[in-house]
């Protein structure tokens, strides 16, 4: 079976972060990026980094009704649509399609939105917005052709959550590993946070655990977020704010060399049954640049980092993860130990060149009438 295919990809115009666009009134625009075709179509724009509940919902459905009507024009053309979530909405595009037997698809859910939105609070479990989300997304995995997610924690949320029959494949997040690559370590920083700063991450407990170490331990954190306001606000409370940098957003390809700077990653989830499922892809990026981590959270995140035998998981106490800290900064021999055994255990398991790989071969799959399976894609159904 033929390994090729041809992409295209839709999307919104580039609004994020919004101070380094423009906003946009183009109709539509095409370009080519490595083979794929990627166009843009218009949608209202976001333009901070808290938008208004009006500001999101604007900008997810003027997408969606964009998009459908781009498909519908287009539809003869392409054998599989593929939709990724969140947002939800994305779903919405292929559901017609779907129903009419006209386009195959693959329903790719990387966030459980809707319980994780619920149990941090933004929605009510009981509210008409949570419950006519639920209703849709259980629509969604039934029509669909296939479900591919992250990780198996994912399957058996959705499992226990929703009755449908449709068939589930783990292609895991990845990391590119010719590019994430070791650096020689100038340890300029002992911790460093690479992403969003928003509500699932536990960033709070990292920066209290500082109070408690037994050096002047410094953290790096890059990135920004709904949260960065009250994080800043919190270190300075707590006397530790000489010990925090907060950069901000940078350009993405030089996240490898910072990386590059540090001693520790930090991968902080909130001990919360809704974030069971979640490995954060900035796991991966650290291992491939040999960077221990210190990881926080429950579930899959612990199962994953067991696994590697590259970092540690303690409890969310401040002072637990203060004793973690200053453990691994007191034995350089255990760290490189930890590192290097990451490394080794991403290149052989989550190279995102392999996974695209993978992701290619379902798609041929779904779009073929014999639905033959290859041992690749069956050893990602494997329960762990």
């Amino acid at each position: 079976m033929a390994e090729e295919c041809e992409v295209t990809v839709i999307a919104p115009p580039s609004c994020y972060p919004a101070s380094d666009f423009d906003w946009s009134w183009d109709w539509e625009t095409t370009e080519v990026r490595n083979g794929c075709e990627i166009v843009r179509l218009w949608a209202w724009q976001l333009r901070t980094v808290d938008p208004s509940f009006v500001d999101r919902l604007l900008y997810y459905f003027t997408f969606v009704a964009h998009a459908l009507f781009w498909l519908f024009q287009r539809r003869q053309k392409y054998d599989v649509i593929i939709t990724t979530s969140p947002p939800i909405f994305t779903g919405m595009v292929a559901l017609p399609f779907s129903m009419l037997g006209s386009l195959n698809w693959i329903l790719d859910i990387r966030d459980l939105w809707i319980d994780v939105s619920s149990d941090l609070g933004f929605i009510s479990e009981d509210g008409i917005i949570t419950k006519s989300s639920r209703r849709y997304q259980a629509a969604t995995l039934r029509q669909a052709d296939l479900i591919t997610v992250t990780t198996h924690g994912t399957t058996t949320q959705l499992r226990e959550r929703y009755d449908f029959e449709t068939e589930i494949s783990v292609i895991p997040n990845g990391v590119d590993t010719s590019v994430f690559t070791p650096e020689p370590s100038s340890n300029e920083v002992e911790l460093i946070y690479t992403g969003n700063l928003g509500y699932g991450q536990d960033l709070e407990t990292c920066i209290r655990a500082l109070h408690y170490t037994e050096s002047d331990v410094r953290f790096r954190i890059v990135g920004d977020g709904d949260l960065r306001p009250e994080l800043v606000e919190l270190a300075e409370k707590i006397g530790v704010s000489d010990q925090v940098d907060f950069m901000g957003l940078v350009p993405r390809e030089q996240i490898p060399q910072l990386l590059g700077t540090a001693a520790i990653g930090v991968a902080p989830l909130k001990e919360q049954d809704s974030l069971e499922y979640a490995v954060p892809t900035k796991l991966y990026e650290y291992w491939a640049c040999e960077l221990p981590v210190l990881a926080l959270g429950q579930g899959t995140i612990e199962e994953i980092v067991s696994e590697s035998g590259a970092g540690v998981v303690p409890s969310g106490s401040p002072r637990t993860v203060a004793r973690e800290i200053d453990a691994l900064l007191s034995n350089k021999e255990h760290r490189k130990q930890l590192a290097e055994r990451g490394r080794t255990f991403v290149v052989a398991n989550y190279e995102r060149q392999a996974l695209a790989h993978e992701f290619v071969q379902l798609a041929h799959r779904v779009n073929s009438p014999s639905g033959e399976i290859s041992t690749a894609q069956a050893r990602t159904e494997e329960a762990p």
